[in-house]
């Protein structure tokens, strides 16, 4: 995927930043004599971990870690999940923006609900994002961190004691929450900060550190692409699968197809002579209601592979992200002289009424608008 990495990054994710750092300007001297911070659950319901002081910080009440110093500075896996940062909101229109800071300072974004999908696959919201950011990071980074910075909110948040008492102080409504989470060495997540309608107040020195460290995180972040929304789902959080159909006839405007619902798909999927698998999808009466785009991979011999691991929004383009299983015939490979195809189908979490039209693929081909009635 190419991007252009002089772009400044859209407003949300601006937006996204800022409201981390300035929704709490008003509360500065309370927060620096409380030392507000954050419950220690992942979940991005406004819930509270615990009605009573001494909860812990804990998301599962095991994580833990020896104390860091400076001189673990340099020593981060840059694969590894240093942070994430998450602006949720259940109110109105439910919103939960995610961005990852990686090991090396690699920021990666993406604007996600959890799923029915994703629950039936076993994923949580902590899982969900482990689940993402091992498929993302096949992309071009969005956002970079300055690693001194890094290091600096790294040690702090490495010194936090995971089972120090938590208190709650509820702030106001219908504003969400701002949640700071830290990733330990073993990739387990406890929440450092978490501010909004709710301020979560963790015993715990260090905290001070972080949000001083945290009023100034935008002055340490050099934006690299321009995006307004940004989808990531994968087979583990939307339905998705890819098969081997064999040769299908079909004019050129419909390799990439998208259809408003899933029963106006196999309508055209009869037309195709397709044997849809069964997706798992069941009379789940909201996934059936999500678009499906179809994309076919037609070749004139055999010995191709195709299989993609998650579909991508990003404003106006909409892509798959091929997989590493897939291949091609080495060019003095023999393969049989035959027609041959994959297609793909997959259900990407939006509303009924969302607008289809004008979408096109990372290379600029219009996904076809099929809405015929399904009578």
């Amino acid at each position: 995927m190419k991007r252009d990495d002089t772009k400044k990054v859209a407003a949300w994710i601006l937006a996204l930043m800022m409201t981390g750092i300035l929704g709490g300007c008003k509360r500065a001297e309370e927060t620096k004599q409380l030392k507000k911070s954050t419950k220690n659950s992942t979940e991005i319901e406004n819930t509270d971990p615990s009605d009573e002081k001494g909860s812990g910080n804990s998301s599962d009440g095991t994580t833990g870690k020896d104390p860091k110093d400076d001189t673990d500075i340099g020593k981060l896996d840059p694969d590894r999940i240093v942070f994430t940062y998450a602006r949720t909101n259940s109110a109105w229109v439910p919103t939960n923006n995610v961005f990852v800071v990686m090991g090396d300072g690699r920021i990666y974004a993406w604007s996600n609900l959890p799923t029915t999908w994703s629950v039936k696959n076993g994923l949580d919201n902590d899982g969900m994002i482990l689940e993402i950011t091992d498929k993302i990071r096949k992309l071009p980074v969005m956002a970079q961190m300055d690693m001194n910075y890094l290091q600096e909110l790294y040690i702090a948040a490495s010194k936090v004691d995971p089972n120090a008492s938590v208190e709650k102080k509820h702030m106001k409504s219908d504003f969400g929450q701002q949640i700071l989470t830290y990733w330990d060495e073993e990739q387990k997540p406890f929440i450092v900060l978490n501010r909004g309608d709710t301020d979560f107040i963790i015993d715990d020195p260090n905290i001070a550190t972080i949000e001083d460290l945290w009023e100034n995180f935008t002055n340490h972040v050099e934006e690299k692409v321009q995006f307004d929304t940004f989808g990531f789902y994968t087979k583990k959080t939307t339905p998705m699968t890819t098969w081997n159909c064999g040769y299908v006839e079909l004019p050129d405007e419909e390799t990439y197809c998208v259809f408003p619902n899933y029963e106006t798909f196999l309508k055209k999927a009869e037309e195709w002579h397709l044997d849809v698998p069964d997706m798992g999808i069941g009379d789940d009466p909201t996934m059936l209601e999500w678009p499906v785009f179809v994309k076919f991979d037609i070749f004139s011999t055999m010995g191709h592979t195709r299989d993609y691991d998650a579909i991508v929004r990003e404003d106006e383009k909409v892509f798959l992200l091929m997989a590493d299983s897939c291949k091609d015939p080495d060019p003095d490979q023999m393969v049989g002289e035959a027609m041959d195809g994959y297609v793909t189908v997959v259900l990407f979490p939006m509303g009924p009424d969302q607008d289809l039209s004008g979408l096109v693929t990372e290379g600029g081909v219009p996904w076809k608008l099929i809405t015929a009635d399904p009578s």
